[in-house]
């Protein structure tokens, strides 16, 4: 049987371009993929249109709740106005004043703020529950309350306004009276809105929405209180405009402002003409639907990571690592391997797919013996043994292989004989050239190292003289500093002998001027005693005058014992003075020495400092030219080293060369 030697080209043991099991999930992962993202999406959206018709109606519901909590509180005023009006129309009074008396009890009635039930007769007069009086001149048929009231036979509201006297945001309920005794007229209450537009601004429909009351285009109560008693069209709040004209009452709408969407409903408010929106963000609404989302979001991800990893695990199962298996097994036998074993317990097509490859290894089996023998002659001769023949009979292609074979072996031969020969020479010269190349290396390793000691030594001598020179430099400056501030010393003893001296003079001159005063104070008294002796012989009519010099003659007195006591202090100052100028010459005499001192120790520190910068620079010198020598003998010891490693290795190269050689069986 003839057999064609097979040819292979470079990567053809790669494997496919893309394996089944890559091809599989290309095809099953988006379309799990997609049904995830459209199941997860249309749950997505049909949970919002149900949250938003929730949130819609729960908004509805609690806006309605406020607009009848502020319609009882306004109908409980109106229940007792009410009854008012029902009792004097049928009950006899027996005048006005009766009435009035009846009308007080309505003050401040309800909880909202207001000032009684006032009357208002056909007569334009006037009488208010809280018996205060009109201005005068006030006719009440000319009041807007007067007119409207004449219409309604129940309390109806006008629009709300702005009040004159309290600034205040108000409403007036009136109606007509028909009284017991014929008289004609209306009544009238005001209610003032100041608690219901406070309270508005505490109210937050679902958490964080926010409400409004209108009536008839104008603002009652608002969040921005600065708008409350102006017209919606003029308030400049877009959402709040576009609710007035869009929302009905019981009724919702979704408003547009800016980026953001805001839900709105209208409810009336009972017995009166106002309406009260109500407003919510959809972001808020929505807020825990999107937390939900992103949660769902994170679900699906992680769901498709776990079908994709299903999916490999099966696919690799099922059909990866059988066709595989059978892939590996093919390309042993394409290399020349028929030794293998393939699963052929599967009944499907990779099966089928093994059992076909068993059949044709078993027919491959029989050129083992022709290359179970080639393989033991190789092993043969890759451990050394060169003394092989093959004993069998090849034929075909087989025949070749053996002739081959057997060409190899003396080729080889010839050629670890040579090998051998030449192993020895190199051998026997690379032993002489490392002892040598030894020698070298030890003496430049040696050199090398007492030039380090050398240059160590040097280096240490010249840090030292370094700092030494800085030292020497700092003293030179501390004594500089010292020398300056004795000559400063020196200089202002000089100025306090000066002034030592100035002061001695001066405390002479005032001596001098006390000597004067004292002699001035004795001619002084002299002349008081003449003037006494003078007054005496005058008799009566000098009384006054000898009074005159006796107080002279005291005044006198105790200016020459002032001058004397001054005299005294003057002189001790003087002598104090004069002390001081004689310890301030010794002083003087004293930094006058240190000044000598100093100098010459200034001059002796310089000559230090320039002995020692002259000592540094030599020194560095000396170092450079050290590290220069050191790095010229590093570079001979290591070259040295080099040479003898590279003798060692030859050496030891030629050691293995005669080694492995001599495993050879020629």
């Amino acid at each position: 049987m003839k057999i064609s030697k097979p040819t292979f080209k470079k990567g053809d043991n790669k494997g496919p371009k893309q394996s089944i099991s890559r091809t599989l999930l290309l095809i099953l992962v988006p379309i799990t993929v997609i049904c995830i993202v459209f199941i997860i999406m249309f749950l997505s959206g049909q949970s919002e249109k149900q949250i938003k018709a929730l949130s819609i109606d729960e908004l509805q519901s609690e806006s309605d709740n406020n607009a009848e909590r502020f319609g009882a509180r306004v109908n409980t005023i109106l229940a007792r106005a009410e009854a008012f009006a029902t009792t004097v129309e049928t009950q006899e009074f027996k005048d006005r004043k009766a009435i009035q008396n009846y009308m007080h009890n309505t003050v401040n009635m309800g909880d909202l703020d207001n000032s009684g039930i006032y009357t208002g007769y056909s007569d334009d007069d006037m009488y208010y529950a809280d018996f205060s009086t009109p201005p005068e001149g006030y006719k009440a048929t000319e009041r807007g309350w007067y007119g409207a009231g004449v219409n309604y036979s129940t309390f109806t509201g006008t629009e709300p306004y702005v009040d004159a006297l309290t600034g205040k945001l108000c409403v007036t309920f009136c109606r007509k009276l028909d009284f017991k005794n014929g008289d004609k007229g209306v009544g009238g209450i005001d209610v003032f809105l100041d608690a219901i537009t406070n309270e508005t601004l505490s109210l937050t429909p679902m958490g964080t929405g926010k409400t409004a009351i209108v009536s008839d285009g104008m603002i009652i109560a608002n969040p921005d209180s600065s708008l409350n008693g102006s017209a919606v069209a003029d308030s400049g709040n877009e959402l709040l405009m576009k609710a007035v004209s869009e929302v009905k009452v019981d009724s919702h709408a979704t408003i547009t402002k800016g980026k953001d969407k805001y839900y709105v409903v209208a409810s009336d408010v009972p017995h009166t003409n106002w309406i009260l929106y109500s407003t919510v963000s959809e972001a808020s609404v929505l807020k825990n639907l999107r937390n939900f989302q992103k949660i769902c979001y994170i679900i699906m991800f992680i769901s498709i990571i776990i079908i994709i990893f299903a999916l490999l695990l099966v696919i690799g199962t099922v059909i990866t690592i059988p066709l595989r298996k059978v892939t590996v097994a093919a390309e042993k036998i394409a290399e020349g391997d028929f030794d293998v074993s393939l699963p052929t317990e599967s009944k499907n097509e990779i099966g089928k797919l093994a059992v076909a490859f068993s059949k044709t290894t078993d027919e491959l089996q029989n050129y083992q013996g022709f290359i179970d023998e080639i393989s033991y002659a190789l092993s043969e001769v890759s451990h050394g043994n060169l003394n092989v023949k093959l004993e069998r009979e090849y034929t075909g292609q087989f025949a070749k292989l053996k002739t081959g074979m057997d060409n190899l072996v003396a080729q080889l031969t010839e050629i670890v004989r040579s090998i051998m020969e030449s192993a020895e020479q190199v051998d026997g010269g690379a032993v002489q050239i490392s002892s040598a190349a030894q020698g070298l290396a030890q003496g430049a390793t040696e050199q090398a190292s007492s030039i380090e000691e050398l240059s160590a030594e040097i280096s240490q001598i010249n840090d030292e003289t370094i700092h030494m020179a800085e030292n020497a430099r700092t003293a030179q400056e501390q004594i500089h500093s010292a020398e300056e501030q004795i000559n400063t010393s020196n200089e202002q003893m000089i100025d306090l002998r000066k002034a030592m001296e100035d002061i001695t003079d001066k405390s002479q001159r005032i001596s001098t001027i006390i000597k004067t005063i004292d002699d001035i104070a004795f001619q002084t008294n002299i002349l008081a005693l003449n003037a006494a002796v003078e007054a005496a012989r005058a008799g009566s009519a000098g009384k006054g005058f000898a009074v005159v010099a006796d107080e002279v003659r005291n005044l006198a007195g105790k200016s020459s014992t002032a001058a004397l006591d001054t005299s005294n202090l003057i002189t001790e100052t003087i002598n104090a003075v004069k002390t001081g100028d004689t310890l301030t010459l010794q002083t003087a005499n004293y930094l006058k020495s240190t000044q000598e001192s100093t100098e010459k120790a200034v001059d002796l520190i310089a000559e230090i400092t320039a002995a020692t910068d002259h000592q540094k620079r030599s020194l560095n010198d000396i170092k450079v030219g050290i590290d220069q020598i050191s790095s010229v003998v590093q570079t001979n010891a290591a070259t040295a080293e080099e040479s003898a490693a590279a003798s060692q290795e030859l050496t030891r190269q030629a050691g293995i060369l005669n080694t492995e050689v001599n495993k050879f069986t020629l």
